[in-house]
């Protein structure tokens, strides 16, 4: 077997592959006695037809068969002796068989980049951890406290801001139907944001069986071309009017929702979840800065595969969240490819790190055990109530286990590079976090 291999840069290599006549004719020839034993003709016995006759029907599913076989084997082969460390699927091209029966082919693929590390002992962070302040609390207390709030019919008074409703409604642009604007006991929190501003404004003071036409005027720059620039007429109709009651913060509060004697000791329960809420935090925080110190001092061009499947599994992730945050009319106006190429920068960023921190691994010999997947599936199971059996092969079924393999190789690599790092501890206001993250 002859191969040529050319660096065309970026991670991708080139070859051009060429195997002698006889390992074609071989295949070919195994491919013929296997065919000869089970068809049938019409006027020649089963095991008996004559090669020519089997060569006038079958000549080129045999040749498909061979090249079925020789080329993947050929292509594995050519890859491990140039020690290639390929991503994904090969793209095959110029597949062509010679007059000498030899087999031509070229294959393109991409490879992981070659990184030399840097020596990173010694290096020097920062964990910023977040003081819990009484507010806090508070606040933590009042989102439990609006969270479990009941609403209570009041069908004596008209909408006021923050009431609960249920109503029924149908959109027309110029007098036709709205397509997706209608909607049947529809529930809406009024100041919720559910729907436009100028539509839950206008149902404040109808009544309880009241029908009204509130016209919208959407902008030109509109979400929903389908409406853009134009006015809206929404027929509205009131079924229910429901006032929000917000519980006492007090111990029987306490004692129903968060299962404590008294408010003060859900109090102390609240700040416990909280602290334990913002050191996760603080950690994730120290993890993607030691990244993205690695990839700074790392610089290298990341595998284009790689980055456009990161792109892929970003975009689709975010499309999940607009759809189920849009309303029916909206969901058909989501642009994906606009929406994938607006993380390219972070997906290279992304994959960088992993491949960063995976050649840190080699290095330092930090391996995934069988008890390290089994613990971590166990812990799964229990907050989502599941038999840890029948979970894991779920989770194998559909590809998350090797997706969970990867996320806690991830973690025992910054784990092992924390042990390693001089980390600085100190203690913050909440607004220096969110400034930074601004």
């Amino acid at each position: 077997m002859k191969v040529e291999l050319e660096d065309l840069g970026q991670c991708t290599r080139h070859l051009k592959i060429e195997i002698p006549s006889e390992v074609f004719i071989k295949e070919v020839d195994i491919a013929y006695s296997k065919l000869k034993k089970k068809v049938k003709i019409h006027g020649f016995r089963q095991g008996k037809i004559p090669r020519n006759i089997l060569e006038k029907y079958y000549s080129k599913d045999v040749e498909n068969d061979a090249l079925q076989k020789i080329i993947p084997e050929t292509y594995e082969k050519a890859i491990k002796d140039y020690k290639l460390r390929v991503v994904g699927e090969p793209k095959l091209d110029n597949i062509k068989v010679e007059k000498e029966k030899t087999l031509c082919y070229t294959a393109t693929v991409e490879v992981l980049p070659d990184i030399e590390l840097k020596e990173y002992d010694g290096l020097e962070f920062t964990r910023r951890n977040v003081n819990i302040s009484d507010e806090d609390v508070e606040n933590e207390l009042k989102r439990l406290q609006e969270a479990h709030a009941e609403f209570d019919n009041v069908p004596d008074r008209s909408v006021k801001d923050s009431d609960y409703v249920i109503i029924d409604f149908e959109g027309f642009v110029g007098g036709i139907s709205l397509k997706g604007g209608k909607g049947v006991n529809q529930p809406l929190v009024i100041g919720s944001g559910t729907f436009v501003k100028e539509f839950e404004e206008g149902l404040i003071g109808m009544n309880k069986e009241e029908e009204k036409d509130i016209r919208v005027s959407f902008a030109g720059d509109f979400h929903n071309k389908e409406i853009a620039g134009k006015d809206v007429v929404f027929k509205v109709r009131i079924k229910e009017i429901k006032e929000k009651r917000l519980l006492k913060l007090d111990d029987a509060f306490a004692k129903e929702i968060g299962r404590c004697e008294t408010i003060k000791e859900l109090g102390e329960k609240v700040r416990e979840n909280l602290e334990k809420n913002e050191r996760l935090n603080a950690d994730a925080r120290l993890k993607g800065e030691i990244t993205d110190r690695l990839v700074e001092l790392n610089p290298f061009e990341p595998t284009k595969g790689l980055v456009e499947n990161q792109m892929d599994f970003m975009a689709e992730n975010a499309k999940r969240r607009m759809m189920y945050q849009k309303s029916d009319e909206d969901k058909s106006d989501i642009d994906i490819k606009n929406l994938r190429e607006g993380f390219r920068e972070s997906s290279t960023k992304i994959v960088a790190g992993e491949l960063l921190l995976e050649e840190i691994s080699k290095k330092e010999g930090v391996e995934v055990t069988d008890e390290d997947i089994d613990k971590e599936v166990k812990r799964i199971a229990v907050l989502r109530n599941e038999a840890v059996n029948v979970l894991k092969v779920n989770m194998e079924k559909d590809g998350t286990l090797e997706r969970l393999r990867s996320q806690i190789k991830r973690e025992k690599i910054l784990n092992t590079l924390i042990n390693k790092f001089k980390i600085n501890e100190v203690f913050v206001d909440r607004s220096e976090i969110i400034q930074d993250t601004n």
